[in-house]
């Protein structure tokens, strides 16, 4: 090859080399600075996006203040916790403690109905779930077993008994109340609904009857609890 042909050939290759390379960092640099936009772009939403989730948050908060203050002060709710306390305390009187046989079924409610729906839900063990009955009155005990144990109503779905059908100011303060509650809270979503006795402590009503009903927040098994804090 000529002396000429060689330099034609180291040009062309300088020429396309360099074209490369620019060519390379030009897009380099492009991708750099749209990338750099994008975040930008994305942080600025995201930004905007968490300002108006918090918002959203709050004034969720505030609505769910506002109702529960409402409720709580509403006439319905004063007289609905004006009849279920003192009903509460007499219970036993009116109905008679649960003899030995309702006090084995509401047991085993504990250690095989309750324990098996506990597992499923938790890594851990539940062992002798019935021992939290020495820290339950016996109003609390015959509550406990009358809307609980008693109720053909499977875990989960106690709410559905409204009438106990029978003679007693709790069981009239109940089929009175109890569907008031039970609608406000399928209304709203909530988890539960409790009233309790400022003096005791005593949930005195709940409208789902899970095992916190007609327990003390004070001196009973869930008084360490969350709801024991709250109360």
């Amino acid at each position: 090859m000529s002396l000429k042909m060689r330099l034609i050939w180291t040009i062309v290759f300088i020429v396309v080399l360099t074209i490369g390379l620019l060519s390379f960092i030009s897009v380099n640099l492009a991708v750099n600075q749209s990338t750099d936009s994008l975040t930008a772009a994305v942080e600025k939403r995201l930004l905007s996006q968490n300002v108006q989730t918090s918002e959203a948050i709050s004034e969720y908060l505030r609505t769910i203040e506002s109702q529960v203050r409402a409720k709580a002060f509403s006439s319905a709710t004063v007289e609905a916790a004006q009849s279920f306390i003192p009903a509460f305390n007499n219970y036993t009187a009116a109905r008679g403690n649960i003899n030995a046989s309702e006090l084995n079924k509401l047991k085993s409610y504990y250690d095989v109905d309750f324990t098996k729906q506990y597992k499923k839900l938790n890594s851990d063990n539940l062992s002798n779930a019935s021992g939290a009955l020495s820290q339950v009155s016996d109003n609390g005990v015959a509550l406990q077993f009358d809307f609980i144990a008693n109720s053909s109503f499977e875990l989960g779905m106690k709410d559905g008994l409204v009438d106990l059908k029978q003679n007693t100011a709790y069981a009239d303060a109940h089929s009175k109340f109890h569907p008031e509650f039970r609608k406000f809270l399928n209304e709203f979503s909530y988890y539960d609904i409790f009233i309790a006795d400022a003096a005791s402590g005593n949930i005195v009503y709940s409208v789902f009857k899970e095992l916190d009903f007609a327990t003390s927040l004070k001196s009973g098994p869930y008084a360490k609890t969350e709801i024991g804090a709250a109360f």
